[in-house]
């Protein structure tokens, strides 16, 4: 049985193979995400990743931020059109 801070779904399972053949497994920390556009999935440049930062700096504070500039500009136009 692993150690309880090991039995989370925050943590990865990764099979190593060691050099005797037998097949371990190991534990690492999952890796944040960049945030993606709504619209056309792009990365959004300017904003960091996902996991391990405050709730506040997970998003733009701008109009239509979940958004890349192109799809946000077409998205204004549309709005007053």
């Amino acid at each position: 049985m692993p150690q309880r801070r090991l039995r989370t779904r925050s943590v990865r399972r990764v099979p190593r193979r060691l050099p005797g053949g037998r097949t371990v497994i190991r534990y690492e920390r999952r890796k944040g995400g960049h945030p993606r556009c709504g619209r056309c999935g792009r990365p959004l440049p300017g904003v960091t990743e996902l996991r391990g930062v405050p709730r506040s700096s997970r998003r733009a504070s701008r109009p239509f931020a979940d958004l890349c500039s192109r799809c946000s500009r077409e998205a204004l136009k549309a709005l007053h059109r």
